[in-house]
């Protein structure tokens, strides 16, 4: 495998992947100084190594020693394939998941991981870092709003901090409401139901130095004051006018878009990245959603076109039971992608910005649909 050159001691990485053509997301940050935190987990397909673990391979970097925090923002299976290898890798790591999972119903959901018919679970991958966690007697960092998560000088003293902006409590308490009727449709029908909103994602900030980093998870908003990007809005640590590098929540779906916090917290003209996702009836991000990241910044990034593949072949009963829950499997071509953004720690210059694979910049799929 041919070595990339890893980032300098001070130097800032922000490495945006997408898993596949429309399906998987993982973040990788170099921080300065060999420390490095992942957030989410995507696998290859083919080689079913986890996507930031071949990454270090690339760089030459030991995440044995070097990885200091793993954050899972929820627990689909888009957002934690493979965590549990990865987590197995980072000895040294400490491991973070929203507070919302921390319900005693979870646990119960966990227990019927063997009988789920998908594979790829989330659930399957939080049960095998659970029980991880507990054979070396760790501690579960728990995410809610205004949480730090890690708090250190770096040798230049410049000053590392990674902090959560949710879920609030009043997300977590539908989340806990949601979980037992979760239980039930999971053993009746063998098949992890969606929950829409999406109340316990975590949205991540990591600060170093003067330089803002946001990772909006996939948060979506609600109609609740006290839930979702309304109740970010409302948190202590809510930066203001200073991320410059933002995550797009939710693969830019338009339930996902606040305009207040852009304005509140964004630079303007910041760097936006996302993902596609593709395994759902509607392809995101859709023109209107692309068209409302264009309203804050020229300088948008997705790891990958969106296109969808053809059904997959099933029983008529399985079918049944897929479409009764708001879903269509369908083969996805695999895309890789991958948004690189570099800069020095405390410097004001630009971010370097390097798309590698099939990232492209966002608007190229404006274009694209143009022309059919």
């Amino acid at each position: 495998m041919e070595k990339l050159n890893p980032p300098a001691p001070d130097e800032i990485e922000v490495s945006v992947f997408g898993g596949g053509n429309g399906y998987g997301e993982c973040i990788v940050i170099h921080t300065g100084y060999d420390n490095w935190i992942i957030v989410d987990s995507a696998k290859y397909p083919k080689s079913k190594q986890p996507i930031a673990l071949s990454y270090f391979d690339e760089l030459g970097i030991t995440p044995e020693e070097d990885v200091k925090l793993i954050i899972a923002t929820h627990w689909h299976d888009d957002h934690v394939s493979g965590m549990a290898e990865v987590f197995n890798h980072c000895p040294k790591a400490s491991f973070a998941c929203s507070q919302a999972l921390d319900h005693k119903q979870f646990l119960v959901l966990l227990g019927q991981a063997d009988k789920i018919s998908s594979k790829n679970s989330g659930i399957r991958e939080f049960r095998a870092v659970f029980e991880q966690i507990s054979n070396q007697q760790k501690s579960i960092l728990r995410a809610i709003q205004d949480r730090v998560l890690l708090n250190m000088t770096l040798p230049d003293k410049s000053l590392l901090e990674v902090f959560t902006l949710s879920p609030s409590d009043k997300a977590i308490q539908h989340f806990e409401h949601q979980l037992s009727s979760l239980v039930k449709e999971t053993a009746a029908n063998k098949v992890i139901p969606g929950v829409s909103p999406n109340h316990s994602s975590v949205v991540t900030v990591v600060r170093i130095g003067n330089d803002y980093i946001c990772l909006g998870g996939d948060l979506e908003t609600t109609k609740d004051q006290d839930t979702g990007w309304s109740a970010v809005l409302n948190t202590q640590l809510l930066p203001q006018k200073a991320i410059s590098v933002f995550k797009v929540p939710h693969h830019g779906s338009s339930n996902a878009y606040t305009p207040e916090f852009w304005k509140r917290a964004v630079k303007p003209d910041s760097i936006a990245t996302l993902t596609p996702y593709a395994r759902g009836r509607k392809k995101l991000p859709a023109p209107e959603d692309i068209d409302n990241i264009y309203k804050h910044t020229s300088n948008a990034f997705i790891t990958a076109p969106t296109r969808i593949g053809k059904e997959k072949k099933r029983p008529a009963k399985e079918n049944k039971i897929i479409r009764s829950l708001g879903y269509e499997v369908r083969e996805i071509p695999f895309e890789y992608g991958h948004i690189r953004l570099r800069k020095k720690i405390g410097q004001e210059e630009p971010w370097q910005i390097e798309l590698r694979g099939k990232a492209v910049e966002l608007n190229s799929l404006l274009e694209s649909t143009s022309r059919l």
